[in-house]
């Protein structure tokens, strides 16, 4: 037995597989899409916990277009994701349109005020 183990040589028995091996099996989960849906369900969450402050309206923006591009990424078989990504696009509409009554109410108010007093 030759000790010429350069090259990949027949000889070398820790050798023989290097051929075949690949990158390992992926569950079909799109790490992408995971991810947004996690953003997008966190600052649904705290879309709604902030809509007394007029100054965080951005974050339920942030949940509609993560839970939107997450919905477009994620495989269809994966449903934590699309349940995920449904449920942070519906609570940032949700906090979304609870900043514009709160506006219009408080638009409301400011003009009911003007013209009584």
């Amino acid at each position: 037995m030759e000790n010429d183990y350069s090259g990949g040589s027949q000889d070398n028995p820790y050798d023989a597989g290097k051929a075949d091996v690949g990158p390992p099996p992926t569950s079909g989960v799109n790490s992408t899409a995971q991810t947004l849906a996690i953003i997008s369900l966190a600052s649904g969450l705290l879309g709604i916990s902030a809509m007394c402050c007029v100054f965080l309206m951005p974050i339920p923006l942030v949940a509609i277009v993560t839970g939107g591009i997450a919905l477009t990424q994620n495989k269809p078989s994966n449903n934590g994701v699309t349940i995920m990504s449904i449920i942070g696009l519906a609570l940032g509409l949700l906090a979304f349109a609870g900043f514009g009554l709160m506006i219009l109410l408080n638009l409301g108010a400011a003009a009911a005020g003007a013209v009584s007093g």
